[in-house]
């Protein structure tokens, strides 16, 4: 994707372990470059489509581990998709579903 060429080689973008990723100045001119090379409008980038295509592409990795008639045929957007976010799945915890908590209450 046109989007995130690029992007793979900035980890200080996604990956907590870099030194470079507390630094928010630095990822906000990474940012509005790529922005600005893509001719969007500041924003849209880096707080718009990538959040959501990275939501995206978690979700599809979840239901990729999915067999039998759990697992859906993909479109090929979903598999662009898987393509070109591969390079995060290194960076991406699950985290376990917290449905329904047990709470107590003290009188």
């Amino acid at each position: 994707m046109t989007l995130l060429r690029g992007c793979d080689s900035s980890s200080f973008l996604f990956d907590k372990s870099t030194a470079g990723f507390k630094y928010k100045e630095m990822k906000n001119s990474t940012w509005a470059a790529k922005e600005t090379e893509l001719g969007l409008r500041p924003g849209d980038l880096s707080a718009k489509r990538y959040p959501t295509m990275r939501t995206q592409y978690s979700k599809l990795i979840k239901v990729a581990n999915k067999s039998g008639s759990g697992a859906a045929q993909r479109t090929a957007m979903q598999q662009g998709l898987l393509g070109s976010f591969e390079f995060l799945r290194p960076y991406l915890v699950q985290l376990r579903d917290q449905r329904g908590s047990k709470v107590s209450y003290r009188n």
